[in-house]
């Protein structure tokens, strides 16, 4: 079985194929989606998004906020995070870059 690029080097591969190959000028965006459980005081403060009655919050963070703040997850899988504390002070809701959820 062939195992799929991890998070770490799907970053280099961005980061060299549009950065190096093109030679162009981009902000790379990661988008993550949450689904909202719980009491909604509990839940980040963004407008939520609904979906067959479910709430889901989407949160932004640049690709080079999450490499400057990513650390090792796991070495044999080559995957990185952000720690949560981290995270929420980097991350951003979809609406600050325009992107309408509703």
């Amino acid at each position: 079985m062939r195992r799929q690029k991890s998070n770490g080097r799907i970053l280099e591969f961005i980061l060299h194929y549009l950065g190096g190959v093109y030679s162009i000028s981009v902000t790379i965006h990661f988008v993550f989606a949450y689904l909202l459980d719980g009491p909604p005081d509990r839940w980040p403060a963004v407008r939520p998004h609904v979906f067959r009655e479910e709430y889901y919050a989407f949160l932004v963070v640049t690709l080079a906020e999450y490499q400057e703040h990513c650390r090792p997850r796991s070495a044999s899988w080559d995957t990185v995070s952000v720690g949560t504390a981290t995270f929420r002070r980097i991350a951003r809701p979809v609406e600050v870059f325009g992107i309408s959820t509703g």
